[in-house]
């Protein structure tokens, strides 16, 4: 007896069907309602991988605008609320009395994919004001400080900090990420300050980890080039390191001194433009997950009664699940539905009807440790259904019939506790009768699969 199809499969349709080589397994469940995902961020879902300050040389106005670059190292959820600033935080407070140094709010409009990389320029002044690169996602705007027009809203030559955080600008509840460029020599080289009270100092944000070697030993969320004394602190940074990984290797990486291109030359700045010297291509420009994941490819087909979608890879390694997102714009996609790796080369996935004219999908493919990476996207046009894949009559005594728009590849009946009991190819018909008189009274599975159609059939025994 051959399997039914030398491939995971997997078809939610009230329940769920799960084909491997050798084998089948059916499981009854009602399909799970969407769960709505926590807009509480995970320490490291962002890092700091740019910084320029030497736009600010001048102490007077007109002030230039500071451009650091951020980098999305997790699936970040439409209307997660983050807040970005260069206040440091002391201890037990955020810094708030320096009108030069400022906060910004961005709620997100969509969900940022994984490896993307965003360009900020604040400009202080008396009106002050901000842009981000790509504003797709929605745009951040500045809710307090950087209304200075004495001094630069970043402190060229002395140093000062980046902190992504989320809560209260004064007491913040998650702290996300933290970078320091602070050339105070109260501590060591590679350290964040201790009881902080100027503008250029940050104590180490709790909850977030520093690697004071900067050797990438640690999957650091809190990176200090500190201590001008050392050779650490610098007015200009870029991250010019490996942009393949997993989030841990990544935020290793970022927290490795040798990755990064930095100078105190004022006049020298680095090019933190998506494309550009140190950002090349298009977004996401890092590509997170692919130790888990290799050489996949995703793709879709349309039938009577589901879309029915199928990726192949060439191994898994530490990958945890697929999750099947859908869209309607191809911008915004809503995950569905999940499926748990199972180290198979192949699977396929049935999404029931009713279906829309127009559906996109795509796979968010999640590692062990959290980290994601997106397959391609897809798009599926539905096609006309007047003639449909069927099984007949329902309930059935002794010959069930097959017919479709398709000439018959295979049929395969397994019983409802998933131990197939009837496989053969297809006559390469339109129609195609088996005999199951043989077979006890029960419920049947019964799947079929045509030149054109696929489809799994529940079906009564009498």
């Amino acid at each position: 007896m051959h399997p039914l199809l030398p491939k995971t499969v997997m078809l939610r349709h009230k329940f769920i069907h799960v084909f491997s080589v050798g084998s089948i397994f059916f499981a009854l469940l009602f399909v799970s309602a969407n769960t709505t995902k926590a807009q509480t961020l995970n320490t490291g879902d962002f890092a700091v991988i740019g910084f320029n300050t030497s736009f600010n040389i001048n102490t007077t106005a007109p002030i230039g605008p500071d451009e650091f670059a951020i980098l999305a190292l997790a699936s970040i959820p439409s209307g997660a609320v983050i807040k970005i600033t260069d206040r440091g935080w002391n201890g037990s407070a955020m810094i708030t009395t320096n009108t030069g140094d400022g906060v910004m709010s961005w709620t997100t409009t969509a969900t940022i994919p994984a490896g993307t990389v965003f360009k900020i320029t604040v400009t202080a002044g008396t009106t002050p004001s901000l842009t981000i690169t790509p504003s797709t996602y929605g745009t951040p705007a500045i809710t307090v400080g950087w209304t200075s027009t004495s001094i630069p809203g970043a402190n060229a030559n002395v140093g000062d900090q980046v902190i992504i955080y989320q809560g209260s600008d004064t007491n913040p509840s998650n702290f996300v990420y933290g970078f320091n460029t602070s050339n105070s020599t109260i501590t060591a080289a590679g350290n964040w300050q201790i009881g902080s009270t100027s503008a250029r100092d940050s104590d180490l944000p709790p909850g977030l980890t520093n690697n004071a070697a900067l050797d990438g030993s640690v999957a650091a969320t809190a990176v200090a080039f500190t201590n001008n004394a050392a050779g650490y602190f610098a007015n200009n940074f870029v991250y010019s390191g490996t942009r393949t990984g997993i989030k841990a290797n990544l935020l290793a990486a970022i927290a490795k001194r040798a990755n990064w291109t930095y100078t105190t030359t004022l006049t020298t700045t680095y090019d933190l433009n998506i494309g550009g010297t140190f950002f090349p291509g298009s977004n996401p420009v890092f590509t997170l997950g692919v130790l888990a994941v290799n050489q996949l490819s995703f793709s879709g087909t349309t039938t009577a009664s589901c879309n029915v979608l199928e990726w192949r890879n060439k191994g898994e390694n530490d990958l945890f699940q697929y999750i099947i997102e859908t869209s309607t714009d191809g911008r915004s996609f809503t995950a569905i539905d999940s499926v748990r790796a199972t180290g198979a080369a192949d699977y396929i996935f049935g999404v029931p009807g009713p279906l829309l004219q127009r559906s996109y999908y795509r796979l968010k493919m999640e590692d062990r440790d959290g980290s994601f990476t997106y397959s391609n996207s897809i798009l599926l046009l539905l096609k006309d259904n007047s003639i449909q894949l069927q099984a007949y009559p329902n309930p059935v005594t002794d010959v069930l019939n097959i017919s479709g728009p398709g000439k018959i590849l295979r049929i395969a009946v397994a019983d409802i506790n998933g131990r197939q009991v009837y496989d053969v190819n297809g006559n390469g018909t339109l129609i195609q009768k088996i005999n199951v008189q043989h077979l006890p009274q029960g419920t049947y599975l019964v799947t079929v699969k045509t030149t054109t159609d696929s489809n799994t059939f529940k079906v009564v025994k009498q």
